[in-house]
């Protein structure tokens, strides 16, 4: 057992999750072409030269593509739940958890709570802006979890959704054919979309 095999399990553990989280995110970017521009804008601005090859500075420094992925996962889910057990007698509104409970925490559900996110059926990045992140509590939003048992594959999940998406959105536009409302869920360990998700790219 060595750091290949960490690294292994990093890489499987975040394939799935990428290929959903970008299938529904292009979908959606789809029925948002001034999202598309905000996007293409900050790519020239932080890239300049668009025909370079893409860096770890360069997704690093693009926070409006970074809000537009964390409001995708907030929107469609990624990972249904997470499993938890508590270490001491834990009270709740109305009731108490006793110590060794198994708890299961709802990750799409928190980002449909509308006291938090109001209007959830709306797809706004601004949502994930910094101001509007410090009026909410810090778990109100998990897609990586939180805590010392977080997702280890976070930053390389978030790189690698980034990249793509440069590479795809500073050369071409994305045109959904079906609406959001008519996605139907898959729902196993990760969110899948069970129904089909027809788009068609354009050369800006």
């Amino acid at each position: 057992h060595d750091w290949r095999d960490e690294v292994t399990t990093m890489i499987a553990g975040a394939s799935d999750t990428v290929v959903s989280c970008l299938n529904l995110l292009i979908f959606t970017l789809g029925h948002h072409p001034e999202i598309q521009d905000k996007i293409f804008m900050e790519i020239q601005d932080v890239m300049g030269d668009l025909d370079r090859d893409v860096t770890a500075g360069d997704v690093n420094g693009m926070t409006y593509l970074g809000q537009v992925i964390l409001e995708s996962l907030r929107l469609h889910g990624n990972v249904v739940g997470i499993m938890r057990k508590a270490t001491k007698d834990t009270k709740l509104p109305g009731c108490t958890l006793p110590a060794g409970s198994r708890v299961v925490i709802m990750l799409h559900a928190l980002g449909w709570n509308e006291e938090q996110f109001p209007k959830p059926e709306l797809f706004q990045p601004e949502r994930f802006s910094p101001d509007k992140q410090k009026e909410r509590h810090n778990y109100s939003f998990l897609p990586f979890s939180a805590g010392p048992r977080n997702c280890i594959g976070k930053i390389y999940a978030m790189m690698l959704l980034k990249t793509a998406l440069v590479h795809m959105l500073r050369r071409l536009r994305v045109t959904s054919h079906t609406k959001l409302s008519d996605i139907e869920y898959e729902l196993k360990v990760v969110m899948y979309a069970k129904t089909p998700l027809p788009v068609s790219f354009h050369p800006r």
